[in-house]
């Protein structure tokens, strides 16, 4: 579900810049955008649909009030 988001949000973010100069992009950029390029609407609804149950379920779980704080990294950052 991560991926879809970060493939997509990404060619939309840099869309106009990237066709409007064709910049050199490195090897991992370009496969990235062009990932981000072959993500559809369907691919996004259904990573919608995916992200609303886990969201429900975290609601059920959690309670009103309730935050669910997380280390942003595994370890010492």
């Amino acid at each position: 579900m991560i991926a879809v988001y970060r493939e997509y949000e990404g060619w939309q973010s840099h869309r106009a810049w990237i066709e409007g100069h064709n910049p050199k992009l490195s090897d991992n950029g370009a496969m990235r955008m062009k990932a981000g390029a072959a993500v559809g609407r369907e691919k996004v609804a259904k990573a919608d649909a995916a992200r609303n149950i886990v969201r429900q379920r975290m609601d059920e779980l959690l309670g009103d009030g309730t935050v669910l704080a997380l280390p942003a990294a595994p370890g010492l950052a």
